[in-house]
């Protein structure tokens, strides 16, 4: 069986040697980042909300460890891998953040969408009895399904919420409702699952024809639980603005604790704008799309957030 035998992927066992346990967790992912996947440190510090030289900082400092202690990079016998499999699933997450940030697959990281769905898969052969391992695979896929329906006739990005069901693909769909049903019933909750579960929540409108805003909210509110944080955040105060209306969605946004760094993150003043623009608050809207704007989307994204500023004149 697959799950018996070594990794038989060359990049799958390069993330596995990065991740080293020697290395801060902070460190692990983003070193695997960096040298597997080739993220510019840029992309890296985006990626983890921090700033530019911080994430160079992290970089170097875990390359001085490596050198000075003599960490051995080697492939991690299958007893060594669940203290690295967090690692592993973070690299993955993050590399497949790249290419979903960008619904037109037209920069740099395109590639990683089909790249990171085939190493989920197989990781999830790899590691069968790990919910994570599954969860991880799901999101994935429950996410590429939605990509043939994420453009309109004009390139530009199409919200989840306002896609046509019709062009999901139903293969990947069921593929990973397979995958969440084996993760369920390992009955070990953690945060990717919830991710996934908030991805088939969006799927489930195939079959019900509205979007179950209240229970995504409910969703958000575990996953706060469980992985606190800005981006988990913001997306919450969307969906509460879905469910409850623009100013609870508003209230829940102005409780994230705001900085730079996050106000140069464009779902920050995305999610700002639709949220203003929903409670009528046209120029807080205006300011935050002309925000987004500014920090240079990809074209998908540009064409979307331009029809919106135009919308509001």
């Amino acid at each position: 069986m697959l799950a018996e035998q070594p990794i038989p992927d060359e990049r799958l066992r390069l993330i596995f040697v990065c991740c080293h346990p020697a290395l801060a967790p902070e460190v692990r992912a983003a070193l695997s980042l960096k040298v597997v996947c080739g993220l510019s440190t840029v992309r890296l510090a985006r990626a983890f909300l921090v700033s530019e030289p911080a994430m160079l900082q992290r970089i170097t400092r875990a390359k001085a460890k490596i050198a000075g202690a003599g960490v051995p990079f080697e492939i991690p016998a299958r007893a060594a891998w669940p203290e690295r499999l967090g690692a592993v699933l973070a690299t993955l997450e993050i590399a497949y953040a790249q290419a979903y940030e960008d619904a037109a697959l037209a920069g740099d990281a395109a590639d990683f969408a089909t790249e990171v769905l085939r190493l989920s898969g197989l990781l999830a052969e790899l590691v069968p009895d790990d919910p994570e391992v599954l969860a991880l695979a799901t999101l994935v896929r429950f996410a590429e399904a939605r990509r043939p329906a994420r453009l309109d006739d004009s390139g530009a990005m199409v919200p989840v919420s306002e896609q046509d069901v019709r062009q999901w693909n139903a293969r990947l769909i069921a593929e990973g409702a397979v995958l969440l049903d084996r993760a369920a019933g390992l009955q070990r909750t953690g945060p990717y699952q919830i991710l996934a579960a908030i991805h088939g929540a969006h799927l489930s409108r195939r079959e019900t024809g509205e979007t179950p805003w209240r229970a995504i909210a409910a969703l958000y509110d575990a996953l706060l639980v469980l992985r606190p944080g800005a981006v988990t955040a913001v997306n919450r105060a969307v969906a509460i603005g879905a469910s409850q209306g623009p100013a609870a969605g508003l209230a829940a946004l102005a409780a994230v604790r705001t900085d730079r760094r996050l106000e140069s993150w464009l779902p920050w003043q995305a999610a700002r704008a639709w949220l203003c623009e929903q409670a009528g608050e046209a120029e807080a809207a205006r300011q935050a799309l002309d925000a987004a704007l500014a920090l240079e989307p990809p074209p998908a994204e540009r064409l979307f957030l331009e029809a919106a500023r135009r919308r509001l004149g």
